[in-house]
């Protein structure tokens, strides 16, 4: 956690990173963030530019994030195969999707 800006402790990092994943799932989970996006997909390493089966149902809450999920990818090689996101509240400043 970063310094308190205007009354609210903002993160430095995002809350939840995943990477090099195969079937993964988060159902009904909760993540509250401030200042950042609240989840990273990312692709750290060019060895695994793909990742299957990624099925998210999140309820985001916080402020400030320009994105609620951040897509960090090497290049536009990566890929995903069969991605579903359900969400109940997107809160971002930008996009849902960044």
């Amino acid at each position: 956690m970063g310094t308190y800006t205007s009354g609210i402790r903002r993160q430095t990092k995002n809350l939840v990173y995943l990477s090099r994943t195969q079937q993964f799932n988060f159902d009904c989970s909760y993540i509250v963030g401030y200042g950042q996006p609240q989840l990273e997909i990312a692709f750290p390493d060019s060895s695994r530019l793909g990742m299957e089966q990624i099925e998210l149902d999140l309820l985001m809450e916080g402020s400030g994030n320009h994105s609620n999920v951040l897509f960090s990818l090497l290049s536009t090689a990566c890929n995903i195969q069969g991605f579903r996101f359900k969400t109940h509240n997107g809160n971002a400043v930008s996009a849902l999707l960044g």
